[in-house]
This record gives structure tokens, C-alpha cells and sequence, in this order.
């Protein structure tokens, strides 16, 4: 009895507030009503927010809801009494029951954006509570540096017939940071390893190294997702591809004999890291394109705007000289431009026919081309990588190679005497630089 009435009053708090519902329920998460209407939340700044900003959700959801915390109970029964066991096993429970309770309150989520469908399973679950706790500071971070690259990278998913939801893969391959590096030598806020960077047409040379610019890495990303469609037809798939490798996705495939993602997420056929890529990239699409319904008050950083206009030059510029002349720092010159490996503009037989296009704010193009024709000539044919063997010196090299040691060293980051270990390689311009 008691239970059919603590049904009834539910049942009658949920259907008052789903008629004041302006959205679907699914584009907020369920971890409980109470979390968003009634507690506090801390703005970036470490202060608290007005108990006013938060009246909206008053309307939107019961405040005493009874119905989730019968649920939660009923799912949990047996989890008292079995205190004793691992805490792993507690966590898990305590998942499945928050699930279970939002699941049963709102059953059906429609995708956010209309390409890829949104689920609410436990790791979702997870991923959402831990990014708005303990991984809050990192994914305060990871929302600003999105809504600088934001009008970058989404333009050209639409353009390339791509959904707009994996805007939120780079945030979780590398938190839109641009010199990213994994332990697997993958790079760049798309995070290309070697090998697929090049079948997708990035360079990587002594001079530049493609994967790291916003525009190019995100081009190359596009098209390697849409071949991972191709492959398995479901976006889950794909994106498991993305980061696993699409050989270990059709190897688990083949052994479980399901296309299901979900089932194969938990199996042993995938990494730790593999199974929580796609609950994590969920988690952080129903995050951040609500943002500030879960209590993130985010806006871009202007010094981390991305500039789209582009200055084409026919011949190397040192980049210190460029931000000398500009009155701009040399670290924000290097961060508009993160696909410069050099303190240097490639030269000529690098750059193709079009010179090197060299990114920078508009209001800077006049400028810019002002003192352009003042900048110092420097005269660079190619690099030679050599080879460190038993004997090379410094001095030996300068001889040999009729370049001077100071500018040897300047050029391989002033490299020390005791930095020539053999078998690592040496920069050596060829001619040597030199100003006219």
C-alpha cells in the first residue's frame, strides 16, 4: 500500500512538471532532481550563484521526489548487507541504481544535435558526475578552449557532411590543446599517429608538423571518421575505430559475433581506455552543448582566439623578427601558427607554390605587410638530418659541413657538446643561414 502511494505521488509530481518542459527531458542529465534544483553550485570564480539563477529548474523538475529515492532503494536492497565486498562492486552498484532510476523517469533521449544518439547508460552516467566533480578543473578548461575553436572546427564539419557532435571527440582526444602528445606519439587536438596523418595528407617534416594546426588536422579527421562509418555504419563503431584502431574493433567484433557497441565495450576485447572513449565523449556532448543548465557559466578566452586570415609568404622568415614587428609576444605568434616546429618559416621547396601561409589576426594584415619588406633575408635551400656517429664533434661538423658552431647550435636549440649522442640526429642547413 505504501508503495502504490508513494507511486501515485510521483507519478503525479512528474506528469505536473512534464507539461512545463520547454525540452527534452534527455538533454539534462538524471542523476537526481535534487542535484540541479536545490543544491548550490560554485560559478568558475569559487563563489556560490544566487539561489535565483537556479529558479528555472524549480519548474522543471519535483524538488521531494520520492519516486527516484523509492527506486534507488529498491534497486539497492541487498547492497547493505553486503558491505563487506570490494569497493569496486559498491560503485558499480551505485551506478546501476542512479541508471535505473533515470531510466525509468526518462526513458526516451533524442540526439542532440540529430546525427548521433544520445544514451544514458551507467558509464555515461560515471563520465557525467565525474566531469562535474572531480574532473571539473580539467573540464572547465577543455569548454573554454572549445569555445575559441568552436566557429573553427564545427564550419568544417558541416562542410564535410560530418555530424557536429564530433566536435566533442577532439575535446576528449586532447582537450582542444594543440601540442598535445600521447605515450602512442600521437599529436595535435585530433591526436594522428604518424602513419594515418600521412595517409590523410598532414605533412610532417623538419619544418612544420601538421596534425598540430586546428584547420588541416581537422580536415584529416573528418575524412578518416567518415572511412570509419563506411566501415561499421554506426557512429559508436566509428568512434571506437578512432581510438582503438579499426583492426581490434572488427577482431572483437568477429569473436563476440554482435555489432552492439555496448556489449562489446564489456568485453575483454577492448582496453580500459577503449571502453570508456565513447561514455566519455557522451558524457561531454551532454555537457557542454548545455553547458550552462549543469552549472558551467563559460566564456571563450580572447587571447586564444583562433585567427582565420592568412598572410602567404615566398621565403623564410625568422618568427621572432614577425613578432617583434607586429608588437605581439613570440609565444602568441607560435600559438596561432602551433604547426611551426622551427622558429622559422619553411622555406620555398617546402612551402609549394602558394609560399607558407602564415596565420594571423586581420587587424594586424596591414601592418604586417608594412614591415614585411623589412624583415631580415634568410636564405634556406634545405635541411640535411645527420646521423650522430662515434668522433662527431661539434667542431668537426662545422668544419666538414662549413657551417659556423654558434649557428649550428642556435639551430638545433642550442645543442651542447655533451647533447651528441650517437645514433641522434642533427639539423644542418644547407647553405648555412645567412641574412642579406
Amino acid at each position: 500500500m505504501l508503495y502504490i502511494l508513494l507511486a501515485i505521488l510521483a507519478s503525479g509530481c512528474f506528469l505536473a512538471e512534464s507539461t512545463q518542459l520547454d525540452e527534452p527531458v534527455g538533454q539534462i542529465d538524471g542523476a537526481g532532481a535534487q542535484e540541479l534544483a536545490a543544491v548550490e553550485t560554485p560559478s568558475l570564480d569559487g563563489t556560490v550563484l544566487e539561489q535565483d539563477a537556479w529558479k528555472k529548474y524549480d519548474e522543471k523538475f519535483c524538488l521531494d521526489d520520492l519516486y527516484t529515492d523509492f527506486l534507488k532503494k529498491q534497486y539497492r536492497t541487498n547492497l547493505i548487507k553486503k558491505q563487506g565486498r570490494k569497493a569496486r562492486w559498491n560503485r558499480r552498484q551505485k551506478l546501476k541504481a542512479s541508471h535505473y532510476a533515470t531510466e525509468t523517469l526518462a526513458s526516451e533521449r533524442k540526439a542532440y544535435f540529430g546525427s548521433i544518439p544520445v544514451v544514458l547508460t551507467p558509464e555515461v552516467d560515471f563520465w557525467i558526475n565525474y566531469f562535474k566533480t572531480k574532473g571539473r578543473t580539467s573540464f572547465v578548461k577543455w569548454l573554454v578552449r572549445g569555445e575559441n575553436v568552436r566557429e573553427v572546427i564545427i564550419p568544417l564539419l558541416k562542410q564535410l557532411g560530418m555530424p557536429e557532435e564530433l566536435f566533442y571527440l577532439s575535446m576528449i582526444e586532447s582537450g582542444f590543446n594543440n601540442r598535445a602528445y600521447s605515450r602512442a606519439k600521437a599529436t595535435g587536438p585530433w591526436q594522428f599517429v604518424a602513419g594515418t596523418a600521412k595517409i590523410y595528407g598532414l605533412k610532417m617534416n623538419y619544418w612544420v608538423d601538421e596534425r598540430k594546426d586546428p584547420v588541416k588536422s581537422t580536415i584529416a579527421a573528418a575524412r578518416y571518421l567518415r572511412d570509419l562509418y563506411k566501415k561499421f555504419g554506426n557512429w559508436y563503431l566509428a568512434m571506437a575505430a578512432y581510438n582503438a584502431g579499426p583492426g581490434k574493433i572488427r577482431y572483437a567484433i568477429r569473436k563476440l559475433k554482435t555489432r552492439d557497441y555496448w556489449k562489446i565495450s564489456r568485453s575483454r576485447y577492448l582496453r580500459r581506455e577503449t571502453r570508456n572513449y565513447v561514455p566519455k565523449l557522451l558524457a561531454a556532448l551532454i555537457l557542454g552543448s548545455n553547458a550552462e543548465e549543469h552549472g558551467f557559466i563559460i566564456k571563450p578566452n580572447p587571447s586564444e582566439d583562433v585567427p582565420t586570415h592568412h598572410e602567404f609568404l615566398f621565403r623564410p622568415v625568422l618568427l621572432r623578427e614577425i613578432a617583434a614587428g607586429l608588437d605581439v609576444p613570440l609565444k602568441r605568434l607560435k600559438f596561432w601558427n602551433p604547426e611551426l616546429s622551427k622558429g622559422i618559416t619553411p622555406p620555398a621547396i617546402k612551402s609549394g607554390k602558394k609560399g607558407y601561409a602564415l596565420r594571423l589576426p586581420f587587424h594586424l594584415r596591414g601592418k604586417f605587410q608594412t614591415m614585411y619588406k623589412q624583415l631580415s633575408l634568410v636564405e634556406i635551400k634545405d635541411v640535411y638530418l645527420h646521423k650522430i656517429k662515434k668522433g662527431d664533434t661539434l667542431s668537426h661538423l662545422s668544419r666538414r659541413f662549413k657551417v659556423p658552431i654558434k649557428r649550428l647550435r642556435r639551430f638545433n636549440n642550442n645543442i651542447s657538446a655533451k647533447g651528441l649522442r650517437i645514433g641522434r640526429k642533427l639539423a644542418i642547413p644547407i647553405p648555412s643561414i645567412t641574412k642579406k
